[in-house]
């Protein structure tokens, strides 16, 4: 329900979270880009801290606890929860889940609600390379992108192709000649268009002398 990495929740210390009032939220001092943030956390994120055992008697969330395979623990947080998540999942009737999954459930659903990416960005961390990997879910991508070639390559009407019911097989021949015409210079234009409004370009002309 945060986005955030597994390590970046991990660390945290009950100080760094405001859990009461009307923005609840959890600050992360240093990320793996190097920069800080403040994420907020939805309802049933509050609800779930202060489930937790640690919640009023421990300084992290997580805290580390000495075990066979490591009496002394290094750190005073624990580096991994993967014993637990497992067990959650499986209560839940879920297999194949690792918690970084969660990170990308999460940038994936915002995308396919049509957030903007730069929201996306902002409360995930990731860069905007990164967030190229689920552009194909945005509402908004297909619409500007697939959608637009669908209506131009598979349109049966433009203003040289009429809707009119050929009588012959001539004339259905050149409905068909008439209709493929009119689409090649349709999308030749479309990108035409697109290669001066979006990135400045001019479409590429012959350099043969005439």
């Amino acid at each position: 329900m945060t986005s955030k990495r597994k390590n970046e929740i991990l660390k945290r210390r009950y100080d760094e979270l405001v859990l009461d009032g009307p923005a609840p939220c959890m600050y992360v001092p240093i990320t793996k880009n190097g920069e800080s943030e403040i994420v907020p956390l939805s309802t049933e994120a509050v609800e779930a801290v202060k489930a937790l055992p640690s919640f009023g008697h421990d300084e992290y969330l997580f805290p580390s606890t000495p075990t066979n395979a490591v009496p002394k623990p290094k750190s005073p947080w624990r580096h991994d929860i993967q014993d637990k998540f497992s067990e959650a999942a499986t209560r839940a009737k879920i297999s194949d889940i690792r918690p970084h999954d969660l990170r990308h459930l999460a940038a994936s659903t915002l995308m396919m609600l049509g957030t903007p990416k730069e929201v996306i960005s902002a409360l995930t961390g990731h860069k905007s390379r990164a967030l190229r990997r689920y552009l194909h879910l945005s509402p908004e991508f297909r619409e500007q992108t697939v959608n637009r070639l669908e209506a131009v390559l598979l349109s049966d009407s433009s203003d040289t192709a009429t809707d009119t019911v050929p009588k012959t097989a001539q004339d259905r021949e050149r409905k068909i000649e008439t209709s493929s015409e009119w689409k090649s210079g349709a999308i030749k234009d479309l990108v035409a268009k697109e290669m001066v409004g979006t990135w400045g370009l001019e479409p590429q002309t012959s350099t043969v002398s005439r």
